[in-house]
C-alpha cells in the first residue's frame, strides 16, 4: 500500500512537472512538455484525478492559442 502510494506521489509529480514545462517561456520547453505529456497519458491505464485532469486540459487548450505551430500541431494531437 505504502510502495503504491509513493509511485502515485512521483506520478503526480511527475506529471505536475511536466505541466510546468508546458508553461515555459521557450517554445522548445514548451512543445517537450506538452509531447511528454501526451505520451504519458497514452500509455497509463490509471485514472488521473479530476484536478490533474483539469490542469492538462487547461494547458492543452492554452496550446491551441501559442504563436509556435508546433506546439499547436502537437495540442491538437494530444486532444
Amino acid at each position: 500500500m505504502v510502495s503504491r502510494l509513493n509511485n502515485n506521489n512521483q506520478r503526480v509529480a511527475d506529471f505536475s512537472k511536466m505541466l510546468e514545462n508546458c508553461t515555459n517561456y521557450d517554445k522548445d520547453v514548451r512543445h517537450t512538455g506538452a509531447l511528454d505529456l501526451c505520451n504519458e497519458i497514452c500509455k497509463t491505464s490509471d485514472q488521473l484525478e479530476e484536478n490533474l485532469e483539469k490542469r492538462i486540459c487547461s494547458a492543452f487548450i492554452q496550446h491551441l492559442e501559442d504563436e509556435s505551430m508546433e506546439v499547436k500541431s502537437n495540442s491538437v494531437k494530444c486532444i
